[in-house]
């Protein structure tokens, strides 16, 4: 009987990729070497609204200031995030919202981190 093992690498891809569709995937902007510490060095909500003021892209959604669109040049949404805790963070963000991610850490003086611990340098 020819079964794949239980560790054959594109099995557990494919297992990781689903769980993270369910479960969801969070990358952070943060002043802390991990997300769970912002509150300890947390991102201000004055910063963070300068930081969105000075990009064109990114819009408040209309329901304060905790929620951001980030929109392309037609208008269309390419992604949200969300500001709380003293950090912002994005579910399942595309590789174009990580480097938009990534302008705005540099904004804040702060790291983009994956939950898993990621550095996205």
């Amino acid at each position: 009987m020819n079964c794949p093992s239980f560790f054959d690498s594109s099995r557990f891809l494919h297992q990781k990729k689903i769980t993270e569709q369910i479960m969801g995937y969070y990358v952070y902007i943060t002043k802390a070497d991990h997300p769970l510490g912002s509150k300890d060095k947390p991102i201000t909500t004055a910063e963070w609204k300068s930081a969105v003021k000075s990009d064109p892209s990114l819009m408040f959604d209309g329901r304060g200031t905790r929620s951001v669109v980030w929109v392309d040049d037609l208008g269309d949404e390419q992604g949200r995030m969300v500001f709380g805790n003293g950090r912002v963070l994005a579910k399942n963000p595309s590789d174009e919202m990580i480097q938009k991610m990534k302008a705005l850490a540099r904004l804040l003086a702060a790291n983009v981190l994956g939950d898993d611990g990621k550095l996205y340098s």
